[in-house]
């Protein structure tokens, strides 16, 4: 088992990574929006810029999950945020490599120097359980209109 940082544009090369794009398409779709499309032209620009950091989850060689954290000044606050922008690991996987992804994710967002670490969950997901088995309060609800 492994979780380690990892380059965007190696993980966009790795095998498996497709099917867990799939995997979190699925699983993270709002029926009210278009559906989803990873532009991974952008996660390498936000990456080139220093905003975006990815990590990788390997069990046996395979790639079985992913994360990506943003890491900006919030504009209200005036400081860094880090912010799960996307996470998905495989269902047979989940727990061990959830929490390390998350840890990695956290322990990169408090070296760049954030105040603070959000993740957001579908309500009800095992994600949502999970966060505050990690320590995780619950702070904000959020509220989503279609707009087309």
């Amino acid at each position: 088992m492994l979780v380690q940082a990892i380059r965007t544009r190696d993980l966009d090369a790795k095998p498996g990574f497709p099917a867990l794009v799939y995997g979190y398409i699925a699983e993270s779709a709002h029926p009210k929006l278009p559906s989803p499309v990873i532009n991974m032209g952008l996660y390498h620009e936000l990456e080139d810029q220093g905003v975006l950091h990815a990590f990788e989850a390997v069990r046996d060689g395979e790639l079985v999950g992913f994360m990506f954290l943003v890491v900006s000044i919030v504009p209200h606050y005036g400081v860094l945020i880090g912010r799960s922008e996307s996470l998905y690991v495989l269902p047979a996987q989940r727990g061990w490599a959830g929490r390390k992804l998350l840890n990695a994710a956290r322990t990169k967002a408090h070296a760049e120097g954030a105040a603070g670490f959000y993740v957001s969950a579908r309500a009800g997901s095992t994600l949502a359980e999970l966060l505050p088995l990690l320590g995780f309060e619950k702070s904000d609800e959020v509220f989503m209109k279609a707009l087309s």
